[in-house]
């Protein structure tokens, strides 16, 4: 399974903190999460797809992903695809349980699965104050992306000393466009399947998440 890191950083000798990497993806469509009661079960997904997909997925069509690709892929995002997004018209001729089939089969996944969090859940308390440090894409007015010691907390010199702090995951997602922005002691992410977060920017938990109906691709843009 795919997993997101947005890690906060920090030394080990010292108490300053960093957050470094910048990783954020945005939602794609996605089925219900529900499994509809259909006839998945008994559909042999393998055949299916070697009948309707293996052709284009097989090098035949140059901008179809082949089927390794797929296979990086979870089942909802696999079934929203033929669903909802760009491989409706291909499988249209396909019954709700040959799709189904056809996802789990990819994936290795039981649709019925229920999706994991992208954190867990921040205990109920109020946000701690915080300027914004990183407001937009290009970090400055200037649009340098440019972290000056003083934003940083740290220097190159002190890169050997960092460590892991927390890290996030987003399920059904396999790519990340979005930088993401840190204000009001939040980090603000972005991502191809779980819409927009916030996560508490010392602890990594969960504080909020708004679904979103496409893939989010901009830098998030926090205001004073």
């Amino acid at each position: 399974m795919f997993q997101a890191f947005q890690p906060r950083l920090r030394r080990r000798r010292g108490a300053s903190t960093l957050l470094a990497a910048s990783l954020a993806a945005a939602a794609m469509p996605l089925a219900a999460g529900a499994h509809a009661a259909t006839d998945a079960g008994q559909v042999d997904g393998a055949a299916v797809y070697e009948r309707q997909c293996a052709a284009c997925h097989g090098g035949a069509v140059k901008k179809a992903p082949e089927k390794t690709m797929l296979q990086l892929m979870s089942a909802r995002v696999i079934l929203a695809a033929m669903e909802e997004g760009i491989m409706q018209p291909q499988a249209s001729t396909l019954s709700r349980g040959e799709r189904e089939a056809v996802a789990e089969y990819l994936s290795g996944q039981d649709l019925a699965a229920v999706p994991a969090d992208v954190a867990p859940r921040c205990e109920a308390g109020a946000v701690e104050p915080g300027a914004v440090r990183v407001g937009a894409w290009g970090v400055n007015s200037g649009n340098q992306r440019y972290f000056p010691p003083s934003l940083a907390g740290m220097t190159a010199a002190d890169l050997d000393d960092l460590e892991l702090k927390w890290a996030v995951r987003f399920p059904d997602a396999i790519r990340a466009r979005s930088q993401p922005a840190v204000a009001h002691g939040n980090v603000y992410l972005g991502s191809q399947s779980s819409g927009v977060v916030a996560l508490d920017a010392r602890r990594g938990c969960l504080r909020w998440q708004f679904p979103t109906v496409a893939e989010v691709r901009t830098g998030i843009v926090a205001d004073r």
